[in-house]
């Protein structure tokens, strides 16, 4: 994902946010990466440290389409927290959508046509 109008104190102000959540589980798996000289535009990626803690996505696989395999990547919940905890102002771009913090959650399908599965469901958060 890509953040704009955001300070790196900031970026790590919202993680440690959503560590308190999620019994400090979550850390970047790729690091803010500065996009621009101005250190304002940050592309990043969240995950888990451990598929066994809170805050992992599950797979879903199977004609059945149940739970599969705990995942190491941060579940919806997770990036739905981060987002909030954001300052205001700041935009954040995903491949799937442009949001800003305080926007309502888009939930989206994860699963196949067949056996569709939202994004809010395939972890272990609800």
């Amino acid at each position: 994902m890509i953040i704009v109008n955001v300070s790196q104190s900031e970026l790590d102000d919202a993680l440690n946010s959503i560590n308190a959540r999620f019994d400090n589980n979550i850390i970047w798996n790729r690091s803010p990466e500065p996009l621009n000289g101005a250190g304002t535009r940050w592309r990043l990626t969240l995950r888990c440290k451990s598929s066994k803690g809170l805050g992992h996505a599950r797979a879903r696989y199977g004609w059945s389409g149940e739970l599969g395999r705990r995942l190491v990547s941060a579940c919806w919940h997770v990036h739905g927290h981060f987002f909030v905890a954001l300052p205001v102002g700041a935009i954040i771009h995903t491949s799937r959508l442009t949001t800003y913090p305080g926007s309502p959650w888009h939930d989206f399908n994860v699963g196949s046509i067949m056996y569709p599965c939202p994004a809010s469901e395939a972890c272990d958060c609800a």
